[in-house]
């Protein structure tokens, strides 16, 4: 009885949504063998498994293209201010970089512009990865970024996210490196910049 009372309502409803939603309505105590059996088609299908897949796919062909390069793409990574200072934002840039198979040139200890811009030309890089504190983006950022850039820097590239009022000085979204952003269209993009193909 409650197996024909399933196959009515699943018989009434218009689409897929309204059969389950009637079937449901119409199973009461019903067990699920049996709502499962009047809502099927009588045709008993094998579980198709998943692709398998690993999660280090996309971030291997990227190291592999970085390999394959005729020059191993780099970037100056700054750190601004002592150790201490820019650890944790320069940490987070050189793990990123890795991934990607991009080497750093790094340097720190960088307390002024005209420190940072010579640093940056010393590295014989084209794209500059600025690691600091809020402290010192608020003192450096809003005259080393176009210093940079006028030192021929392709892309710099600031670690981190402004705080609320911070913003002066600080790139668009797509040239910050922060936590929670999508790695992988990160990388890409810098790897075509250091033109590489991935």
């Amino acid at each position: 009885r409650a197996a024909a009372r399933l196959r009515a309502a699943k018989a009434a409803a218009p689409d897929a949504t309204a059969r389950l939603q009637a079937a449901i309505a119409a199973a009461g105590e019903t067990s699920l063998a049996t709502l499962a059996a009047a809502l099927g088609d009588g045709e008993t299908r094998a579980p198709k498994p998943l692709p398998r897949r690993r999660w280090a796919e996309p971030f291997e062909r990227l190291r592999d293209a970085s390999e394959a390069a005729p020059r191993r793409p780099r970037v100056a990574l700054l750190g601004l201010g002592d150790v201490a200072e820019h650890q944790q934002e320069s940490g987070f840039a050189f793990r990123v970089l890795v991934a990607g198979g991009i080497e750093t040139v790094s340097a720190e200890g960088l307390t002024e512009v005209t420190g940072a811009v010579a640093a940056f030309a010393a590295s014989g890089c084209d794209v500059a990865v600025l690691c600091g504190p809020a402290a010192r983006y608020r003192q450096l950022l809003p005259e080393l970024v176009p210093a940079l850039k006028e030192a021929g820097a392709k892309r710099v590239i600031v670690t981190g996210r402004p705080a609320p009022g911070d913003e002066g000085g600080w790139p668009d979204g797509g040239d910050r490196l922060e936590d929670g952003c999508d790695v992988l269209a990160f990388l890409r993009r810098l790897l075509a910049d250091l033109g590489v193909t991935a």
